[in-house]
């Protein structure tokens, strides 16, 4: 008996793909079909086989061959039927395959590990949005994917005490804080990637000492010798400036004010229209008298941004380029602040975001009304702004107690 599978392009569907049938040739010829349909350019004429090397590829060229073979079997078998009286025919050979459906394995997708889920969820939920975060998170899974144990290990596998395990691992090889950092990171993943899951990274980070953030400020005797301070270097000039408009238009981070454009600044009207650094919202900022000689100083310099600490073309480039390129620049804006603190002989280290906590705490001081500083700072919860309000440095807070007592 010969076999010989062959494409039936007469009979493409509307798709392109045509139907694959196995040709019987003995005392006669039949047609079995195999009901699986390829492309006209998928398929190997001469060598009557699937060319393409796909899993799927592989998967139907095993069970072609499986159905020749089945097809010399059930030849075999009828051959030696006891009421046998004449020879055995294709057609014969093809009813007697027909009747059983012909059920051919189909490749089958493996189910997603863990990582690739929590890579995944990175990418969907944090991709577009903040570049500090995406880089956060993705240390975090970095460092998941460096446990021997997260290899290979599925969503289903994912317990309790695998968890436990995974923070008692990171507690041998990482600083406390960086443990809370990447636990935290790994858990806000999770929440994306199955919100469903029992099993969380959240509350094992117990125990590690995390430092907080002291909240600074500086008095308003502070900011005026800032204004008045000469012979200082050209960098502690432009790094003071920086700070100084921080904190005149109305507490703005630091990477709002390092994009600063000179076409948001109307010196005519007195006002600057500009977006903050962590939404899309729009701030209209009243130009105060004191802060006008510093932008005037700034708009006629080369480059469409204000300050230079950017490059010129940082609007142009892509958004993993532009996060580098403003974070080498509050690198040296930092160390610029710090140098300027020395110089002045300041008993706070000056840092970007003095500017933010003081701008607050002084329009409270003067409105005694948390609402003011909200709206300045863009807080979209009135008890994160208390929080700003809350941490009086501690020569403020000696003197407004001794004010208590006072006759």
């Amino acid at each position: 008996m010969k076999t010989r599978f062959w494409l039936k392009t007469h009979k493409a569907n509307k798709a392109g793909k045509a139907p694959i049938s196995l040709r019987l040739t003995l005392n006669g010829t039949a047609e079995v079909s195999t009901h699986i349909r390829v492309l006209p350019s998928e398929w190997g004429g001469h060598d009557a086989k699937i060319i393409t090397s796909t899993a799927a590829a592989v998967t139907y060229n095993k069970s072609l061959d499986i159905l020749a073979a089945k097809a010399t079997l059930t030849a075999a078998q009828l051959e030696m039927l006891p009421d046998r009286t004449g020879p055995v025919t294709a057609a014969e050979i093809a009813r007697a395959m027909r009747p059983k459906k012909i059920v051919l394995p189909t490749p089958s997708t493996p189910e997603p590990t863990l990582t690739d889920l929590l890579t995944t969820a990175l990418h969907t939920a944090y991709g577009a949005g903040n570049e500090g975060t995406l880089t956060s998170y993705g240390a975090s899974l970095k460092v998941w994917t460096k446990w021997p144990a997260s290899q290979g290990l599925l969503l289903t596998g994912l317990t309790a005490s695998v968890t436990a395990a995974f923070a008692g691992w990171l507690k041998q090889h990482y600083a406390p804080t960086s443990r809370a950092t990447m636990l935290a990171g790994l858990n806000a993943l999770l929440k994306h990637a199955a919100p469903a899951h029992p099993a969380t990274f959240a509350g094992l980070a117990k125990g590690c000492k995390t430092q907080r953030k002291q909240r600074k400020s500086v008095k308003r005797d502070t900011i005026d010798e800032l204004f008045s301070c000469e012979n200082l270097t050209p960098a502690q000039t432009l790094a003071r400036d920086v700070f100084m408009t921080q904190y005149y238009l109305h507490g703005s981070r630091v990477g709002a004010i390092l994009e600063l454009r000179k076409e948001q600044i109307d010196l005519t009207a007195g006002r600057v229209r500009f977006t903050t650094h962590k939404s899309t919202r729009y701030k209209d900022v009243a130009i105060p008298s004191r802060l006008r000689p510093v932008l005037e100083k700034y708009m006629d310099s080369a480059g469409p941004l204000l300050f230079p600490y950017l490059p010129a073309d940082y609007f142009k480039l892509d958004k993993s380029t532009k996060f580098k390129e403003k974070d080498n620049a509050r690198a040296t804006l930092g160390n610029a602040l710090y140098r300027l603190s020395e110089r002045v002989g300041l008993p706070v280290r000056l840092h970007s975001h003095i500017a933010r906590h003081t701008a607050a705490l002084r329009a409270y001081e003067k409105t005694k009304d948390l609402r003011v500083p909200q709206q300045m700072l863009g807080h979209a919860s009135i008890a994160e702004t208390a929080g700003y309000i809350a941490s009086l440095s501690t020569d403020e807070l000696d003197s407004a107690v001794a004010s208590v007592y006072e006759d």
